[in-house]
């Protein structure tokens, strides 16, 4: 049989080794995962009435700052969005997150049901300490329900 470790040197370097794995290990099973389960699913009524709401008891805190968020293509985005729309590819949500600290809701949206997108979006920005909401059906259900949209490059 073969010995594997030869002096007491190449002993504490596998030992050293052996701690760093399990180290990895626990502390990655001890992280926080976000899922699809994580995502707060609403309506296009109920995203239209966010910003309406009140924080504190009984409705009588300051206004709810809210920041709708397009997930889409932006040519998507130019084409059609909720109005006051920021457009947020999730390759910028990182960066960007900062700057969406001054909103107290995130409204994120994607094109139709199950937009991979918004999804991955809304999955990004809870992971980043966000209070996230997700429209159900995206910007067609948005449409559907009858709220407006505005189109063209944003007006800062």
């Amino acid at each position: 049989m073969r010995q594997f470790v030869t002096s007491s040197g190449g002993m504490v370097m596998v030992l050293l080794a052996l701690s760093v794995v399990m180290t990895v290990s626990v502390a990655g099973c001890t992280a926080t995962k976000t899922s699809d389960r994580s995502i707060v699913y609403i309506d296009a009524d109920e995203a239209a009435a966010v910003p309406q709401g009140r924080r504190g008891a009984f409705g009588m805190g300051r206004e709810v700052k809210t920041a709708y968020l397009d997930a889409r293509p932006y040519s998507d985005y130019l084409e059609a969005r909720l109005p006051g729309a920021i457009f947020m590819p999730i390759e910028s949500a990182r960066d960007e997150s900062r700057r969406l600290r001054e909103y107290d809701v995130l409204v994120v949206y994607g094109g139709d049901f199950n937009s991979v997108r918004a999804d991955a979006l809304s999955k990004t920005l809870l992971e980043l300490g966000h209070d996230v909401r997700t429209i159900r059906g995206g910007i067609r259900m948005w449409r559907s329900a009858g709220h407006p949209v505005e189109s063209g490059s944003p007006k800062n």
